[in-house]
C-alpha cells in the first residue's frame, strides 16, 4: 500500500517507484545511516532519487503522505515496528 500511495501521488508507474524508493533507502545507508532526516533539505532527498524543480516538494509530502517517512517525533525514515 505505501508504494501505491507514492505511485499515485508522483503519478509514475511501480517500477519507477520501486526504482526511486529503492535510489532513496541506499542514499540513506551512506547519508542518513541513524535514519535522522532533520538535518537534509527537501532539495536534498529529492535530488538523491533523481529529482528536482517542482518535484522536490511532492516527493517529499508523498513520501510523508505514504508514510515512508516519519515528521515525529523528529524528521526520519519510519521505522518498523516488529511484534
Amino acid at each position: 500500500p505505501k508504494l501505491i500511495e507514492l505511485a499515485s501521488i508522483m503519478e509514475w508507474d511501480i517500477d519507477t517507484s520501486i526504482g526511486k524508493i529503492h535510489r532513496f533507502w541506499w542514499w540513506c545507508v551512506d547519508y542518513a545511516e541513524d535514519g535522522d532526516l532533520s538535518r537534509f533539505s527537501e532539495k536534498h532527498l529529492a535530488n538523491a532519487v533523481g529529482l528536482n524543480g517542482e518535484h522536490t516538494k511532492i516527493f517529499v509530502q508523498a513520501l510523508k503522505k505514504a508514510k515512508f517517512v516519519d515528521e515525529k517525533p523528529y524528521f526520519r525514515v519510519q521505522i518498523l515496528s516488529v511484534g
